[in-house]
C-alpha cells in the first residue's frame, strides 16, 4: 500500500492562484466582447474544471447575461458551446431572453432560443 503525502500548502495557493486567473481572463475578455479571448479563456476554465457559467458574486451575473446585455453574438455562441445555460432566470425572474428582447437585439434572441432558452410570461 501507497500512502501519498497531502498537497503543499504552495500547490493549493498555486491552484487557486490559476483559477481566479482563469476566472479574471474570462471576465474581462466578456467584458471586451474579445471573441478570441474568450476562447482561450474558456479553454483555461476548462482546463482548471471551472464552471464557466457562474455568477458573478458582486452582482449576480454570469459571463453569458454579460455577452447579451452587450450584444455579442460571438462571445454568446462561445459561451453557450461551452455549457453557459441559455434559459437562466435572473435574479428579478426574468431571462436572458427578455433581456435581449429588451434591448432589441435578433440576433441574440435567435442565439438564445436556438440554445433552448423558453419564452416565459411575467405578471
Amino acid at each position: 500500500m501507497r500512502i501519498t503525502q497531502p498537497p503543499r500548502a504552495s500547490s493549493i495557493c498555486s491552484l487557486a492562484g490559476d483559477h481566479a486567473d482563469a476566472l479574471a481572463a474570462l471576465w474581462a475578455a466578456v467584458d471586451e466582447s474579445d471573441a478570441l479571448e474568450v476562447s482561450a479563456a474558456v479553454r483555461k476554465c476548462k482546463d482548471l474544471r471551472i464552471n464557466i457559467d457562474e455568477e458573478r458574486k458582486s452582482d449576480g451575473v454570469t459571463p453569458l447575461a454579460v455577452a447579451v446585455k452587450r450584444g455579442s453574438v460571438a462571445v454568446a455562441n462561445i459561451l453557450i458551446k461551452n455549457g453557459a445555460v441559455a434559459d437562466r432566470a435572473l435574479d428579478d425572474g426574468s431571462t436572458l431572453l427578455w433581456m435581449a428582447s429588451k434591448i432589441g437585439n435578433i440576433d441574440i434572441i435567435k442565439v438564445l432560443a436556438e440554445a433552448g432558452a423558453k419564452v416565459r410570461i411575467l405578471f
